[in-house]
């Protein structure tokens, strides 16, 4: 055991103080450091989820437009159909009407 004991006098010197002296600086300045870091990525972690919540928010409303929207077209093609089929009983309507109208100015003269 005395064979890896240091002796006394290295073991008091000021060059093996100031290493363990400058080692625990060191030590602390490197934990200080990965505690920053540390808690940068917890509030970077923190600040994606964020970000993904709202991305996800932003896809529902999005998609919630866009069925809107593929409904309003469907309504805007039923409704226009519609006014064609009308548009065509009122030019066949009016033509029933002109036939008979038509027949009696000829009579009538």
């Amino acid at each position: 055991m005395s064979e890896l004991a240091l002796p006394l006098d290295v073991l008091s010197s000021p060059s093996i103080i100031n290493i363990f002296c400058i080692s625990f600086e060191e030590e602390e300045a490197l934990l200080s450091e990965m505690d920053v870091t540390g808690q940068a990525f917890e509030d970077m972690q923190e600040q994606n989820s964020r970000l993904l919540q709202q991305l996800r928010e932003k896809d529902d409303a999005n998609f919630k437009l866009m069925s809107e929207r593929i409904k309003s077209n469907q309504i805007y093609k039923l409704l226009k159909e519609e006014k064609e089929e009308l548009a065509d009983q009122v030019l066949t309507f009016k033509t029933k009407v002109r036939c008979p109208l038509a027949f009696l100015r000829v009579f009538s003269d």
